[in-house]
């Protein structure tokens, strides 16, 4: 009042988005933690249902190949083996998708020669590549020094690079193993001579179930699983999966590898 009243004054503050704001974020922490609980109940089943499958399928398989033996020129009974083979592999790759999402999955690591590892996919893949009508090539630079690492576990993951490679390179076309060394770090390529890969679809390789559509029914076969675990596996060994394809055509996967020790391996663990 201007008569030497009483003056009062009223201060007021919009907390409209303050509150907006703290409701986004419980709604936000609601979600993660919805979430967090959906993917561990993902990974329980996950890894249940592969279980569950794993021992009934051990005892078809068993049977299977002792039927096979008896009657070996049964294309009947070979083609169950073949589609027994199959449905395992399937399982063992959920089984080890599970294990690395679960950090369940230890390496054993040992010295390793780059040419020996080689020798030994060359032999498992070579009548694979000719039964597609392709050539496998395999070079590797004289002097490489061996990598530390867990050999079971390398050996799969190169198998996944060689399969897709397979998978997507046509009849009459090439692909190649081929170790070289970089500093600090020994290289390992698979490189193919197949049509490339899209642009579009090379951020997502290696995702979860993820597979490039193509007209080949070859490339839809499996669980799209292969690169994934791939990946992880080469990242639990501290190392790198690198893929380019130039646009001519081809691809090359590339696995760097460092020369120290992996930091994830099991401590103590034997070589396999």
């Amino acid at each position: 009042e201007a008569s030497g009243g009483r003056l009062e004054v009223a201060i007021c503050r919009d907390v409209s988005e303050r509150q907006r704001t703290a409701e986004a974020l419980a709604r936000r922490t609601g979600e993660l933690a919805q979430a967090r609980a959906l993917e561990r109940l993902r990974d329980h089943v996950y890894s249940s249902l592969s279980h569950e499958l794993r021992t009934p399928l051990t005892v078809i398989r068993a049977n299977t190949e002792m039927l096979q033996e008896e009657w070996p020129d049964d294309a009947r009974l070979r083609s169950l083996q073949e589609a027994v083979q199959s449905l395992c592999e399937r399982i063992e790759a959920l089984l080890d998708h599970a294990a690395l999402l679960a950090g369940d999955m230890p390496l054993y690591v040992g010295l390793l020669e780059v040419p020996e590892v080689f020798a030994c996919l060359t032999a498992r893949h070579r009548a694979h590549a000719a039964a597609s009508g392709l050539t496998l090539h395999v070079a590797c630079e004289a002097g490489l020094p061996p990598v530390l690492a867990d050999a079971h576990r390398l050996t799969q993951a190169l198998t996944a690079l060689l399969d897709n490679a397979v998978k997507f390179t046509p009849a009459g076309g090439h692909l190649g193993l081929r170790g070289r060394q970089e500093p600090g770090a020994i290289v390992l390529e698979v490189w193919n001579t197949g049509p490339g890969i899209p642009p579009e679809v090379l951020p997502r390789l290696g995702e979860t179930f993820y597979q490039a559509e193509t007209g080949d029914t070859r490339s839809r076969s499996g669980l799209g699983l292969g690169l994934a675990i791939a990946r992880m596996l080469v990242a639990l060994h501290g190392g790198t999966l690198k893929v380019a394809s130039p646009a001519g055509g081809g691809a090359t996967f590339g696995i760097w590898l460092p020369l120290e020790a992996p930091t994830a391996c099991a401590a103590g663990g034997p070589a396999r």
